[in-house]
């Protein structure tokens, strides 16, 4: 992502982070769940990438100019692979940060990291799949 879209996705974060403490309490235990979600929308990231790129529909997406990415294509490579990028740091993430963390007498709990994968994750998908549905519902290929 570049542009608005970027300076979005982390308004969307700064929001979270800020929100998070309120709504995650430190008893939160349900890591192994996350995982799965996340597993399941890279899982789908990947297949819906796939099935694109097997398709005739790149090289429409390619001919197709868009004034902040080149084309249509590079705006969805960069969709993606900022997703998957994100979903992906998010699991090591989640694996390799300890339970909490003082630093200078205050404590980062792991639990503080749930709001914001989530949103970032959904903010995503959402961009993805408002791309996909515009895509799909305004044909570009001449039959």
């Amino acid at each position: 992502m570049k542009g608005k879209d970027l300076y979005s996705f982390y308004f969307v974060i700064i929001i979270s982070i800020v929100i998070s403490p309120f709504v995650f309490d430190k008893d939160f235990k349900k890591y192994s769940e996350l995982i799965t979600f996340l597993s399941i929308i890279i899982g789908f990231t990947i297949t819906t990438l796939a099935i694109i790129y097997g398709s005739p529909l790149t090289t429409a997406l390619y001919d197709s100019p868009d004034k902040n990415y080149y084309n249509k294509l590079k705006r969805l490579k960069h969709f993606f692979s900022h997703s998957i990028y994100f979903e992906i740091l998010s699991i090591f993430l989640i694996f390799i940060y300890p339970e909490e963390i003082t630093i200078k007498g205050i404590i980062i709990g792991k639990h503080l990291f749930i709001l914001p994968i989530l949103t970032g994750t959904l903010y995503c998908f959402y961009k993805i799949f408002k791309e996909l549905l515009h895509i799909f519902s305004h044909p570009t290929i001449n039959p």
